[in-house]
């Protein structure tokens, strides 16, 4: 259950970081 927790908060993360990343490049 932990690891389905984690693996899931690191998806969310990293789609969030992404999304900064993307935001900041395309201003």
């Amino acid at each position: 259950i932990l690891n389905k927790v984690s693996s899931i908060i690191i998806l969310i993360v990293s789609f969030v970081i992404i999304k900064n990343i993307i935001k900041i490049l395309t201003q």
